[in-house]
């Protein structure tokens, strides 16, 4: 039978007991201690917090346009011309004489084209 030190008399002073189980040292636990020291002040910290508030005013712009059409009536005169071309042609019937002359007077023989 071993022993739990829960049913034989333990004796914490002399650090033994009635059964023959191998000492061990007795522990207590005392209330604990609770020291208050003086409190150790920083120095102060600034912040500094903006806030900003904006305030709106309409500032009112009015303006009105009016638009103007404005149509140009252009008259363009035109003055068409043609062009043509006509071709003239005379025909002469010349007749010789059997001297050679074609009675032109000039004295030497000529055919065809009296102006020449």
């Amino acid at each position: 039978m071993s022993c739990d030190h829960k049913k034989c008399s333990y004796d914490c002073k002399k650090g033994s007991c009635d059964c023959k189980k191998p000492e061990r040292p007795c522990y207590e636990t005392l209330p604990t201690k609770v020291k208050k020291c003086d409190p150790i002040i920083h120095p102060t910290k600034h912040r500094v917090v903006e806030q900003t508030e904006v305030v709106i005013i309409p500032e009112v712009y009015p303006t009105h346009t009016t638009y103007v059409n404005n149509q140009v009536v252009r008259r363009e005169y035109s003055f068409p011309q043609t062009e043509s071309v006509e071709e003239r042609t005379e025909y002469e019937s010349v007749v010789e004489n059997g001297n050679g002359n074609n009675g032109g007077g000039w004295g030497g023989r000529r055919r065809g084209w009296s102006w020449i």
